[in-house]
C-alpha cells in the first residue's frame, strides 16, 4: 500500500514535522498556548491517503519498514516549481535531517528525475503533505511527492522550520508520534470525534484512521511515545480525559534525532554524532558530515579535534593518560576514562540526560540537550 501524508489547514500553528496551514505561528512557551490554537482556530491537520496497488484509495493505519531507504543512499530531490526564496528556506531545513541520518540528498535541476519532487501549492493545492519514504517511488513522474501548501515570502523561519522537517520527516519514512506503537494518550474519544467531525468534517472512520489507529509493532521502529517529537500534532487538554496535552515543536527533538541516527546509521569511521551511551576507542573518530574536520580518540590518550590539512584545533590535554575511551554517559557527560572508570578529563555536562555530542560542518564540537548547547568546543571556523 502507498500511503500520503496529507495537512491541509492550520490555523495558527500545528506541531512537529507535519503540515498546516499557517495564518500565524505561536511560540511554544506554555501548554495552555497549544490548548489556545486548538480551541480557537479552524484547524484542518495531517491525515493519510492509502493506495492499494489497483490504484485505490483505501484507509490503512499500518506502514512497513520496507519504506526506508538504504542507508547511505543517494536520494534525488527537485523541486517542480516555487521561486528561489521559498526553496532555499525548504532545502536548508531539510538538509537538517542529514547531520544525523546516513543519507545523501542530490538537489537536481526542475528537468530532471528524481525520487523526491517538491512542490509549492501544486495545481492550487494549499494544504501541505508527504508521501511515506520510498512509496513515492510509486508516483507518476510528473506528480509531487511533497507539497507545501503556504510558504511564500512572508513565512517565518519557525514555520518553515516546523513544516520542512516534518514533512521530509515523513519523507525519510516517519510516522506520525500519536501513533506509534508506544503513545498511551488518554484521549477523550467523543470529544475527539466531536472535534475533527466540526472542524475538518471528517467521518467516524477517518478519525479512527487518523487519531486513534495506531500502526502495528511488527511492521515499524519505534522508541518511547516522544512529546517533543516534530512527528506530532499538537494535543488540547480538552482533548483528554485527564487534562494531558503537548506544545508546539519547530524542530527536532533529540529522540528524532537519535532514532534517525538508528534508522540510517553512519559507519563507526564516518558518524557526526556520539548518543548516549556511546563510546569512541583508541583510533575511532567523528567526522564532520562534509569530511573537513574529525574528533579522534587517539593511542595517546589524547581527544583532539582536527581540521584536515591544517592541523589541530582543540585537545583534552590528556596525552599520556591511561584512557581507553571517549564515552558519552547516559546522564550527558562526556568522559575519558580507564579500564576502572577512572576519569582523567569531563565536560562537565552532567544532569543533561539524552545528551548527545555533534561534530559540525563549522568545526565546532557540541553537546547538545532538548536543543540546547551545553557544552562546546569553541572552535568554530
Amino acid at each position: 500500500m502507498i500511503k500520503k501524508i496529507l495537512v491541509l489547514t492550520i490555523c495558527f500553528g500545528a506541531f512537529s514535522l507535519s503540515s498546516c496551514k499557517k495564518e500565524k505561528v505561536l511560540d511554544p512557551k506554555t501548554v495552555d498556548e497549544a490548548t489556545h490554537v486548538h480551541e480557537n482556530s479552524s484547524q484542518h491537520i495531517c491525515t493519510e491517503l492509502s493506495i492499494n496497488d489497483a490504484g485505490n484509495a483505501r484507509t490503512e493505519a499500518a506502514i512497513e519498514k520496507n519504506k526506508m531507504w538504504s542507508t547511505g543512499q543517494t536520494i534525488r530531490i527537485k523541486f517542480m516549481n516555487g521561486d528561489n526564496f521559498v526553496q532555499s528556506k525548504v532545502k536548508y531545513y531539510a538538509n537538517r535531517w542529514l547531520n544525523f541520518a546516513n543519507l545523501k540528498f542530490q538537489w537536481v535541476e526542475s528537468n530532471d528525475s528524481a525520487d523526491i519532487r517538491i512542490a509549492f501549492a501544486w495545481n492550487g493545492d494549499g494544504g501541505s503533505w508527504s508521501y511515506i519514504g520510498t512509496d513515492c517511488k510509486y508516483i507518476p513522474v510528473n506528480d509531487p511527492t511533497i507539497n507545501f501548501g503556504w510558504f511564500n515570502s512572508a513565512t517565518t523561519d519557525n514555520e518553515f522550520s516546523r513544516t520542512t522537517l516534518h514533512e521530509v520527516g515523513h519523507a525519510l519514512g516517519l510516522i506520525h508520534e500519536h501513533q506509534s506503537p508506544s503513545a498511551s494518550i488518554p484521549w477523550d474519544v467523543q470529544k475527539v470525534y466531536d472535534y475533527y467531525t466540526s472542524t475538518q468534517g471528517w467521518s467516524k472512520a477517518m478519525v479512527d484512521q487518523n487519531i486513534f489507529d495506531k500502526y502495528s509493532a511488527t511492521q515499524t521502529n519505534y522508541t518511547e511515545f516522544d512529546m517533543k517529537s516534530i512527528m506530532l500534532y499538537p494535543i488540547s487538554s480538552t482533548l483528554t480525559t485527564n487534562g494531558f496535552s503537548t506544545g508546539i515543536n519547530y524542530t527536532l527533538s533529540d529522540l528524532d534525532i537519535y532514532f534517525i541516527g538508528q534508522m540510517y546509521p553512519f559507519s563507526e569511521t564516518n558518524k557526526q554524532v556520539l548518543f548516549k551511551g556511546q563510546h569512541l576507542s583508541p583510533g575511532q573518530y567523528l567526522t564532520s558530515k562534509d569530511t573537513r574536520f574529525t574528533l579522534r580518540m587517539q593511542k595517546d590518550g589524547n581527544l583532539v579535534l582536527n581540521k584536515i590539512n591544517f592541523g589541530p584545533l582543540w585537545s583534552s590535554n590528556t596525552w599520556g593518560k591511561p584512557v581507553n575511551r571517549c564515552l558519552m554517559k547516559n546522564n550527558g557527560n562526556l568522559v575519558l576514562d580507564d579500564n576502572s572508570n577512572i576519569s582523567y578529563w569531563a565536560s562537565n555536562t552532567a544532569n543533561n540526560p539524552g545528551a548527545f555530542l555533534l561534530l559540525q560542518n563549522d568545526g565546532n564540537a557540541v553537546i547538545y540537550q532538548n536543543g540546547s548547547a551545553k557544552w562546546a568546543t569553541n572552535t568554530a571556523q
